[in-house]
Order: C-alpha cells, then sequence, then structure tokens
C-alpha cells in the first residue's frame, strides 16, 4: 500500500497532499481527470462542481488550487465585514473570489478586474450567472496608461505587468491600465466596502498615488509581492497609516479603517442586522456622518457586462 502511494505521489509530482485536500472537495473522480491530465500534460477545461457552484477550470494550471482555496477553504472568510455594498475584485484571475463575493453577498456590487486575455475569458464565463458581477479587461495602476502583460513563468495566477528584476517575457497582450479612482468612476460608485487586491507587484504604484481614494475605502484585502517588485509592503503600509487594524491570514493582509472597526465592533459579522444597521448607516450617509452619530462615550478600535459603463439596476 506505501509502495503504491509512493508511485502515485511521484507521479503527481510530489502533490498527493494536494489531491487529498482536493478530493475532500470536489470528489475523487474531478479530482482524478484532473491528475491524470497533469501527469499526461493534456490541456482541457473541465467543469468542476463545487457545494453550491460550477466553476470552469483549465488543467495543467493553478485554477483548481485557487478554486479549492476560494469556495472550499474559504480563505476570504477572513475578512470581516456586514453587509457590503461594494466590492471590488482586482486581479479576479478566474473568478473564483468573485464567485465567492458574489454569492456570499448577493445584494453587492461586485466588480472584478483582471488584465490577462485568457484569465478574463475564463472569468467571464465562470461569472455569467452572477447578476451583481461586472468585469473588465483592464489592469489596475496607479496611474492610467497601456502596459505589457508579462509572464513570470509561475502559472496563469502570476502574470505581471511589472517590469521586475525577476524572469519574465511578454505574453504580447498590451492592457488599459486603471487606477482605483478611474473604476470607481466608471462604475459610479462613492466608496468601496472591500478591496480586494491581487495584483503580483502592482500594488507598490497602486498604493504610492492613493491619496484620491484610500479614504473612501473600508477594508482592503491585499497580496502583497515585495518577491517581484520591492516596496510592495512600504507603500501599502504608508498608505493605510491612518487605518485603525490589522491582520494577517495566509497571504493576505486586511487592513480596516476607523469606520470598519467601529461597525465590526458594534455589529460583528455574523450577526442579525436589522434594517438600521450600523453598517447601513455608515455606507449611505458617508464615513464623517457616522463617525459623528455613532461615537460612542468611549473610543471603539476598530448581469455581467464588459463594464464599459454604469452597472444596471438590480
Amino acid at each position: 500500500m506505501k509502495g503504491a502511494l509512493g508511485l502515485l505521489d511521484y507521479a503527481l509530482g510530489g502533490r498527493l497532499g494536494s489531491f487529498v485536500r482536493y478530493s475532500r472537495a470536489v470528489g475523487i473522480r474531478q479530482t482524478a481527470g484532473f491528475a491524470v491530465c497533469e501527469v499526461l500534460k493534456i490541456r482541457r477545461t473541465f467543469d468542476v462542481r463545487f457545494a453550491r457552484v460550477t466553476l470552469r477550470c483549465r488543467t495543467c494550471s493553478t485554477d483548481l488550487r485557487v478554486a479549492v482555496e476560494c469556495l472550499s477553504d474559504r480563505e476570504y472568510d477572513a475578512v470581516e465585514c456586514n453587509n457590503p455594498r461594494v466590492i471590488f475584485d482586482l486581479g479576479a484571475y478566474n473568478g473564483a473570489s468573485t464567485v465567492f463575493f458574489a454569492t456570499e453577498y448577493p445584494d453587492a456590487l461586485v466588480v472584478a478586474v483582471e488584465p490577462e486575455a485568457g484569465n478574463f475569458e475564463l472569468l467571464r464565463e465562470n461569472t455569467r450567472a452572477c447578476a451583481n458581477v461586472r468585469t473588465l479587461r483592464a489592469a489596475v495602476w496607479g496611474e492610467s496608461g497601456l502596459r505589457e502583460v508579462r509572464d513570470s513563468f509561475t502559472g496563469p495566477w502570476g502574470y505581471t505587468i511589472c517590469d521586475s528584476p525577476n524572469r519574465s517575457e511578454t505574453l504580447h497582450q498590451t492592457v488599459e491600465c486603471v487606477t482605483v479612482g478611474d473604476l470607481m468612476e466608471r462604475f459610479r460608485v462613492a466608496k468601496i466596502d472591500v478591496l480586494k487586491l491581487d495584483v503580483e507587484g502592482a500594488e507598490k504604484s497602486v498604493f504610492e498615488n492613493a491619496r484620491g481614494w484610500i479614504d473612501k475605502v473600508q477594508i482592503i484585502a491585499v497580496e502583497l509581492h515585495d518577491r517581484i517588485v520591492m516596496g510592495c509592503e512600504r507603500a501599502f503600509y504608508l498608505a493605510t497609516a491612518d487605518f485603525a487594524r490589522f491582520k494577517r491570514s495566509s497571504d493576505m493582509v486586511i487592513a480596516y479603517n476607523k469606520v470598519a472597526e467601529r461597525v465590526i465592533r458594534v455589529n460583528p459579522p455574523g450577526c442579525t442586522a436589522n434594517s438600521h444597521s450600523l453598517s447601513l448607516v455608515a455606507h449611505e450617509r458617508g464615513a464623517a456622518a457616522f463617525a459623528d452619530q455613532a461615537r460612542p462615550s468611549q473610543i471603539l478600535t476598530t448581469q455581467n457586462d464588459q463594464g464599459d459603463g454604469p452597472p444596471r439596476a438590480r
């Protein structure tokens, strides 16, 4: 038995542990199909069934891994938020995180942005059934313009628009660069409740140019990539110097501004909120009005389209 397991582990390139984990998430049959394609280097796209949704995933890629992390392991449960109305998923990859946000918060507008053409097409397919999602093929950057998409040889999840000392080559794709402020104008939103950012080093430029929008974001969940571009962490922590709380969860850093922290302390996630919940007051009346109104005596530390215009009314 041990010999058979050792042979299987060798055939899977030392990924027997992942095989077991994926089998628990999506079943042995689906996982075995991916494993066979991995061993034989067969590139295909499968519909993978999770408990609540079906996601299209490519073999010989990181698609299944990301889907399991988002939809089975539920890594974004680490983001503590109540009734978010606007979620930006920047660096949406194959749409797994977007689908998580869209199904977990069906009343929220979820804006998903991805620069690479193949990933973006998969993102559109995987979010087609999510009426509250808007997709846009673009790269998030600190200023508007055009940049090349580059392959850093870490798989489809690692495509970047950054110039890096690490080995990379062009994919011969030129993509529009947009700022967070540009996106807020394009989708006509005044505030962002959750900003998820996984953009392979571009976050350095994003946070170095955050002055115009950073105070309009309540919660940021970011992966920082100093291994790709030095200075990402420094830029992030300087931009969020006025935020109230930070925590780490796996590869993410999650930052909460003072308004979000007050809401969490008064009305923790998971509690039933009435129609006048503090999170809605904060969203609708604005951070300043909420801070004046809700300040306690003791201070608390606290249908899928291309996105060419404003979202359709739901």
